[in-house]
């Protein structure tokens, strides 16, 4: 009997708790100053239940991007929701898609919520065009190792390399212009291209890395390792 007294006082609390966090978020959330409903979203995900979850998941799409940066980054809280939390996260990816920096995060949150199945949505974003969002998600599956990761990286991989090559210092020739090479229509190679390129292939061989246990670098290098590793390789736990 008093166990279950001991219980019923708790269960008790536990409301009180989620009702105060609800009243001092909505409070919180009337401020006209985005840092400042953000920082109310924030604390709110520091209480996580069903009815907060239910406050949050809205948020994911709604409000300036700093908003929804708050609610992505407070749900990687809610574990124990993740049958409702991984959804909305999900359509929060596509919903989002003009606004790279909650991509960002909201990928950095399915990571954190650490089930598998997110992988197959993950690996869309292996080829978004914004390179940032493309290295999270790179990042997201070295987090969460899968085999079905590695044919869509090596030939991510592959791609990156051929940009990288095609703005080089040297530039691309368009158009060859005479004998002596004179009036050769050139196009301009593409610094920040070029970094983003490189970087991303850096990603891409730090996550192979991680979920083969093999260190090479390269998409022909891990192309060749694939080929004969792909019939008999399993995840190591």
């Amino acid at each position: 009997m008093t166990a279950i007294l001991l219980a019923a006082l708790l269960g008790l609390q536990d409301d009180a708790d989620v009702a105060a966090a609800i009243d001092k978020f909505k409070a919180g959330f009337k401020s006209s100053s985005p840092s400042q409903r953000a920082a109310a979203v924030g604390e709110l995900g520091q209480t996580p239940h069903a009815k907060t979850l239910a406050l949050l998941v809205p948020l994911l799409t709604s409000d300036l991007p700093p908003t929804r940066i708050a609610a992505a980054k407070a749900l990687e809280k809610f574990v124990d929701q993740k049958k409702t939390v991984i959804p909305a996260l999900q359509h929060a990816l596509a919903a989002n898609a003009s606004e790279p920096g909650v991509m960002i995060t909201v990928l950095g949150a399915l990571a954190e919520i650490a089930d598998a199945s997110v992988m197959p949505t993950v690996q869309k974003y292996f080829y978004e065009k914004d390179a940032r969002v493309a290295r999270k998600a790179v990042q997201v599956a070295g987090a969460l190792p899968a085999a079905s990761s590695i044919d869509p990286l090596i030939d991510l991989s592959r791609r990156q390399e051929k940009i990288a090559k095609n703005n080089s210092a040297s530039g691309t020739v368009l158009a060859g212009g005479d004998v002596n090479g004179n009036n050769k229509v050139v196009a301009k190679s593409d610094e920040n291209a070029l970094k983003a390129a490189q970087d991303l292939v850096a990603e891409i061989d730090k996550t192979l890395t991680m979920i083969s246990g093999e260190t090479l670098a390269g998409s022909q290098q891990w192309q060749t390792w694939w080929n004969q590793a792909k019939g008999t390789f399993k995840i190591q736990k």
